[in-house]
This record gives C-alpha cells, structure tokens and sequence, in this order.
C-alpha cells in the first residue's frame, strides 16, 4: 500500500481524453468496466482500488461482476426451472473423476 495513494490521480485524469478512442471504447464495452493497469513497454503498471474507482467515476462505469458469478448468475437465468441439475450435470464427469482416483487409492496398499 502507498504512502501516497493518489500519486497517479493526475495521470488517470488524463485518460479522459481517450474516452473517444475506438480501442478504448471496445475494451469498455467489452469488459464492462475500466482496465485493470496500463502496460509501458513490457511493464504492466496495475492500478489500485482507489486509481481504480477514479476511473470508474470519469468514465460513468460502474464495473461488472466477478466473471464467475456472472456466468453462473447467466446459468440460472437460463435454467431457472432446474437449475442445481444443470450444476449437478456439468460437474459430472469431474466427480467420476474423484470416486475413480479415491477408489484407486484406498485400494493400494503401502
């Protein structure tokens, strides 16, 4: 953590000229949030929370969820009638997996 924690403010403010540029409009778009960092030559430079939530306010985004609890929450409005069986049947095959490797290995003897 920074001693300085709005050291970059400045520079982050000066992303706001760029709000028009095709690139950056398609990462918004496509991310549905800011960038998580700038990269200067093979440096990525992250951004902290508070960087972070400047961007957010300059840009009008609100940031998007975990991509894992969107997915799921994309399942479940899909299969709102049964869906702890599509859960259920998409971790299948891995609990096969599971029971097979445990019943290798309780078997074996040491």
């Amino acid at each position: 953590m920074s001693l300085k924690p709005a050291l970059g403010l400045e520079a982050v403010r000066q992303m706001e000229k760029y709000k028009n540029h095709p690139i950056f409009k398609r990462a918004l778009k496509d991310t549905n949030d800011v960038p998580g960092g700038l990269r200067h030559g093979s440096h990525w430079l992250p951004f902290g929370r508070y960087l972070t939530d400047k961007l957010r306010e300059i840009f009008n985004v609100t940031g998007d969820l975990d991509p894992y609890i969107r997915s799921l929450s994309l399942k479940y409005l899909k299969n709102k009638d049964n869906y702890l069986q599509s859960l259920l049947d998409e971790d299948a095959q891995r609990v096969k997996q599971i029971e097979n490797r445990f019943k290798i290995f309780s078997n074996s003897t040491l």
